[in-house]
């Protein structure tokens, strides 16, 4: 992807949008002078550049990707009309939406995509913020005489969009509350797939949607395509966003929105239902039902709009790391958020190094890791597959005195399972990690940031962000089920790009990580038993995350811990001469083991399995559930 041709055109696009935002409010451009200094002078100038411009050609061609493959027609109506027709009994859903001084033409528009489901069994309940005109008022007044299920509460002073948004929920009497902001759009199937989402999944608590944006034009575009519900992910970013259904129940039990965070008060409310719940609860529906309008005062356009929101939004942070005892601190990146965990020192730590006489790689390395495990208790086993031991055992004497090394021989052909297995069996630590001779790790923070998430109870392992040694991103976690097997992510992007909507830069998790450079808890290692030497040279660390996931544990990557990888000199590329049939026996072994690989909880069904990852497919597995008895390519209505 060349995004050199690109740049430039983002940069004045992002420049006119906050020009546009900012309008004669003397505060809005202070904010935005003060936050484009504060960029540049991080460095991260080039780094937004790159995210905008990716995002821009990965979905350049949404608006009409999007009239294809989820625009309803004339058949699709009929069958969903025919579905609740059968049903029977339905449950009633509740919409949620404040009011406050909103323009008539957004208001009605927003209305009007309510009255349009095809779901016929709603209450939009609307709470008014002491609008500063009657005019205001009056327009609600007379939606609810149009329509009995509009009903409406006219607060007496402004309480902001959290309190307003309560009083608009103590009028609900559904099992269920969708919340809707003023000024956006539902798509005409959005109660509808809500509906059959809780049919599928009658015990969860909340469900939410994929999301595009509305613009100023009429077109849609910005998707954003989610995971499935990630704990660490939500805790630095609000990806659950719009649309949001949460059981009414957990809405009281939790005490609906928080005073004083608006601009994050969604966010806040959402971490505090997903404490009151558990994750099997939390379900993702992998389609768009939700158009989020942009314009100058939404947060849609970006912090600028509302500059109260970074306040918000770190104090959201704040307050769930104290509810969750988790220690540490809240700071921002050029992609957004991160929980800086207090670091764990002072563990013993064995660090294996799978070898074949490498010398060339050893001795920088080793060098390397001299200067960044003072912090720990730190020893070495390098495994080495070479018959002739002298120049390892000279290097190893060489360091003895500032690092404890031991060489561990393993003789027969190559299995870097087999030396990660024998290198474990050497090691003393109460962590391990498995590093590549040919990775080098880049400051301390690695090592910290590796072992502070490995500590966590219910993490199992934990993976680094790897750049080639030009820049380039080369791993950034690991998918199933895209042009093959699996595929790092994000490979060959520039380093400075956060991917899309900066998830290349959170702490989440993913399906695997490269083995290249992973980092476990003993306790987790023996408990799955190991890596599986019958992967002698491919899908052994594939395999062992999914045997981690198997026992309950998460696999996480974290791109605050970096390392350079110079890839497969260790073991040699698989399409060497001779190396080709084993490669391809290990992906048969592979496939059989693991079903299904075309389905990845990380990986939208929308998005391609072969060419660019995260960009559109030309045949998505989208939720259609009225079509589901006679088209297989329909996605599970949830996740």
């Amino acid at each position: 992807m060349n995004l050199n041709l690109s740049r430039a055109k983002v940069a004045f696009a992002l420049l006119h949008r906050h020009l546009r935002i900012a309008g004669v409010n003397p505060a809005r451009w202070i904010w935005v002078i003060w936050r484009t200094l504060r960029v540049i002078g991080a460095g991260g100038l080039s780094a937004k550049l790159d995210r905008h411009a990716a995002d821009q050609e990965l979905y350049s061609e949404y608006a009409a990707w999007q009239q294809v493959h989820l625009t309803l027609n004339d058949a699709d109506r009929t069958k969903i009309t025919a579905r609740i027709r059968e049903a029977g009994p339905l449950p009633l859903l509740s919409v949620v939406m404040p009011t406050y001084d909103t323009r008539p033409a957004w208001l009605y528009e927003a209305v009007r995509s309510v009255r349009d489901q095809l779901y016929p069994r709603w209450e939009l309940c609307v709470a008014d913020d002491c609008s500063t005109t009657s005019e205001a008022q009056d327009r609600v007044r007379a939606l609810t005489l149009a329509d009995e299920r509009i009903r409406a509460v006219y607060l007496e002073s402004n309480v902001g969009i959290g309190l307003a948004s309560n009083a608009a929920i103590d009028l609900t009497r559904g099992e269920f509350v969708i919340l809707l902001d003023h000024d956006d759009v539902l798509a005409p199937e959005a109660l509808y797939v809500v509906w059959e989402a809780i049919c599928a999944f009658p015990d969860a608590d909340i469900f939410y949607s994929d999301e595009d944006k509305l613009g100023e034009d009429g077109n849609l575009r910005d998707p954003h395509f989610k995971p499935a519900w990630d704990d660490d992910l939500a805790l630095t970013m609000n990806y659950l966003g719009h649309l949001v259904a949460i059981r009414r129940s957990l809405l009281r039990d939790v005490g609906g929105f928080a005073a004083g965070l608006d601009g994050a008060q969604d966010w806040d409310l959402l971490l505090r239902c997903s404490e009151g719940t558990t994750p099997d609860r939390i379900r993702h529906i992998p389609r768009v039902l939700y158009h989020w309008r942009v314009h100058r005062d939404s947060t849609a356009a970006g912090l600028a709009a509302k500059p109260g929101a970074e306040h918000a939004q770190r104090t959201t942070i704040e307050h769930a790391l104290h509810r969750r005892a988790i220690s540490g601190k809240v700071t921002q990146t050029d992609h957004g958020w991160r929980v800086e965990r207090t670091p764990v020192l002072g563990k013993s730590v064995s660090i294996v190094i799978p070898t074949r006489g490498r010398v060339d790689l050893l001795r920088p390395l080793l060098a390397r890791l001299a200067e960044l495990t003072t912090a720990f208790k730190t020893d070495v086993v390098v495994v080495d597959q070479d018959p002739d031991p002298a120049a390892i055992t000279n290097l190893i004497e060489d360091i003895a005195g500032i690092l404890q090394v031991q060489r561990v021989s393993l003789p027969g052909p190559f299995n870097f399972a087999r030396s990660c297995n024998l290198g474990a069996s050497n090691a003393r630590g109460e962590f391990v990690i498995f590093l590549n001779d040919d990775v080098l790790p880049e400051d301390a923070a690695w090592l910290s940031e590796l072992i502070t998430q490995a500590s966590r109870p219910e993490v199992g392992c934990v993976g680094a962000l790897l750049r080639y040694p030009d820049g380039r991103l080369q791993h950034a976690g690991v998918l199933l089920g895209i042009n093959g097997v699996a595929e790092h992510i994000w490979r060959g992007y520039p380093g400075t790009w956060g991917g899309t909507h900066g998830r290349a830069r959170q702490v989440q998790e993913m399906t695997a990580v490269t083995a290249a450079c992973i980092a476990m808890r003993r306790e987790v290692w023996d408990r799955v038993g190991g890596m599986d030497e019958a992967f002698a040279r491919a899908f052994n660390d594939v395999d062992l995350c999914l045997r981690v996931r198997a026992a309950g544990f998460k696999v996480i990557f974290t791109p605050f811990a970096e390392a350079m990888h110079l890839e497969s000199a260790t073991r040699g590329l698989d399409d060497m001469p001779g190396l080709q049939q084993q490669f391809r026996e290990e992906e048969r072994q592979f496939r059989a083991r693991w079903k299904n690989l075309e389905v990845d909880s990380r990986y939208h069904p929308s998005l391609a399995k072969s060419g660019t990852p995260y960009s559109l497919s030309t045949t998505p597995a989208v939720v259609a559930p009225w079509r589901a008895a006679t088209d297989p390519t329909v996605g599970s209505i949830a996740r």
